[in-house]
């Protein structure tokens, strides 16, 4: 009977150690079972204890698991917008801005690099990030368009900025658009014009573009700046999108 537990714990993906606690329950309960029929009693009322003490683990850990799966708390609108969202482990405020405003968000200073090196792959630019950045969400239908990495370096060969930049579209109107930089934001700057909204602990901004159809947002997470911009698609999307970098 243990082994059969065992082997059907695992086709659930349930935790190696909660597997461990519960076979340990139960070898205990076989003994007190062995006992039992050595002093003739009929051992139904253990053998059904132990089995509903598995069941009721199981049921506890299955609904745990389907409560984690729900990351967005904020029953949303079909095709529309909801300026605050309630979230796991957060809330997210989506600013409404105008295509003006979106117009005069203001450019961070790259400087003038003195050197600009080209030659750089993938592998080693994630080397330099210490993380590996990708999306690790993308909607049904979206496949990458275009991929960048720029490094900019003065005479003496020391970094002075950077930009990892990639593109994915599904058709001629749908778009997401990641870029990173080390240290700090990337292109663009919503600093006082977005109130902050907040995943696990870290600040975000984000904005809807009315106009553009479009939702971005920025932020810093384990020293690595983040600009993320997506265009026609769900509200719902884009939150899947933006939650899977804490994840």
């Amino acid at each position: 009977m243990l082994e059969k537990y065992k082997s059907a714990m695992k086709k659930m993906d349930i935790p190696k150690e909660l597997i461990e606690k519960t076979s340990v329950r139960m070898i205990q309960q076989q003994k007190l079972l062995e006992q039992t029929n050595r002093n003739k009693k009929k051992p139904y009322l253990y053998l059904s204890f132990a089995c509903s003490f598995i069941l009721i683990i199981t049921i506890f850990y299955t609904i745990h698991n389907k409560s984690n799966d729900s990351i967005i708390l904020t029953e949303l609108i079909p095709n529309g917008t909801i300026q605050t969202v309630n979230v796991n482990d957060g809330i997210l405020y989506f600013n409404n801005l105008s295509e003006e405003a979106d117009n005069i968000k203001v450019n961070q200073n790259f400087g003038i690099p003195d050197s600009l090196k080209k030659e750089w792959t993938k592998e080693e630019y994630m080397s330099y990030l210490g993380k590996k950045i990708e999306l690790s969400y993308l909607p049904d239908g979206f496949i990458m368009e275009k991929e960048s990495i720029h490094v900019y370096k003065n005479k003496e060969g020391i970094i002075k900025s950077d930009e990892y930049y990639a593109a994915y579209t599904a058709n001629e109107n749908q778009r997401i658009e990641l870029s990173v930089r080390k240290g700090k934001l990337p292109s663009k700057s919503y600093q006082g014009l977005a109130k902050e909204s907040e995943i696990k602990q870290t600040k975000l901004s984000i904005v809807y573009i009315e106009g553009l159809n479009s939702y971005q947002a920025q932020f810093l997470l384990d020293d690595i700046g983040y600009y993320l911009s997506v265009e026609n698609i769900t509200q719902e999307e884009f939150i899947k999108i933006l939650y899977s970098f804490f994840y």
